[in-house]
């Protein structure tokens, strides 16, 4: 049988494959073996079988001086060492504690650890919330409760109002045939008007604004406050309507007004008041018999 002083040497040599199969031998007869643990340690492949490997020497030795900070370890040996699972370690149940080692080596009593406290925070803090959450539902239950009685007394108090209202205009109106008939045809005259009021809108008006020059007519949306603006009509307006134009400003109020007849009518020009076209953006409207049939809009600058 290998001994601890054998898995020293091997470990020294840089064999820890054959000292970890050593020490899984050793341990399999004996887990109770602190100094085969401690060995173990030595040649373990990961941080995972490092911190295995103190727990054991730590409950057996909880005052053991090499092993109460833990440390950060790097796997320099053979990844294709076998695991403590498959050495046998991982798998087998640990030896019972004896009332005599529980009475020789008393294990304090814990505080609550950091995440104890967390989960009892989250915990306070939820019920907390539910509690909120449900008192404004009462709240809220109570608040419509009374919102709806409240409507039920009003609705009742309005229907008693209507009901009353409308006994009195039935008693004050008294509706016979000829008048029904009187309203109707009344009803069928002013709807055949309308008709025939839009039907009479029928000019169409293409236009552009711009103003004249020495060359003549030059398309522009941008004038001046002293500049005239002017009107051009493609093609020219061959009517004898009367067509107003009107300037409104961005307010939509009408601060300059024409009157035209169509008859002939090809290009016109609109002066501006005597301070001049205030600065802002306006619209030229084009009305025939109160409808309004084009609209341009222009700006007015500096």
């Amino acid at each position: 049988m290998i001994t601890l002083e054998q898995v020293k040497t091997l470990i020294e040599k840089g064999d820890c494959t054959r000292a970890r199969r050593a020490l899984a031998y050793i341990l399999r007869e004996n887990r109770d073996n602190v100094e085969a643990w401690i060995l173990l340690s030595y040649c373990a492949l990961n941080q995972y079988e490092y911190d295995r490997c103190r727990k054991e020497i730590l409950r057996r030795v909880p005052d053991h001086p090499d092993f109460q900070v833990r440390k950060v370890i790097e796997a320099p040996f053979d990844s294709n060492s076998e695991s403590l699972a498959n050495l046998g370690l991982m798998t087998q149940q640990m030896p019972a504690i004896t009332p005599q080692q529980v009475q020789s080596n008393p294990k304090p009593t814990e505080p609550l650890k950091p995440n104890s406290r967390n989960r009892v925070l989250r915990l306070t803090i939820y019920l907390g919330v539910v509690s909120v959450l449900l008192i404004v539902l009462v709240l809220v239950g109570i608040y419509l409760n009374d919102l709806n009685s409240q409507n039920a007394i009003h609705a009742t108090e309005t229907r008693t109002v209507y009901e009353a209202a409308a006994s009195t205009i039935y008693a004050q109106n008294t509706f016979t045939v000829s008048t029904v008939v009187a309203r109707a045809t009344q009803h069928v005259a002013t709807e055949q008007s309308y008709i025939e009021t839009q039907a009479a809108i029928t000019i169409t008006v293409n236009a552009q604004l711009g103003f004249i020059d020495e060359e003549g007519f030059v398309a522009q949306t941008d004038f001046t406050p002293e500049m005239p603006i002017s009107v051009e009509f493609i093609p020219p307006i061959q009517t004898e309507a009367i067509l107003i134009f009107q300037i409104a400003d961005f307010n939509g109020q009408i601060i300059a007004e024409q009157s035209l007849s169509g008859e002939n009518l090809q290009l016109i020009t609109l002066t501006p008041p005597q301070d001049g076209w205030l600065t802002g953006s306006y619209e030229l409207l084009i009305v025939y018999e109160n409808t309004v049939i084009t609209r341009l809009a222009f700006n007015v600058g500096e």
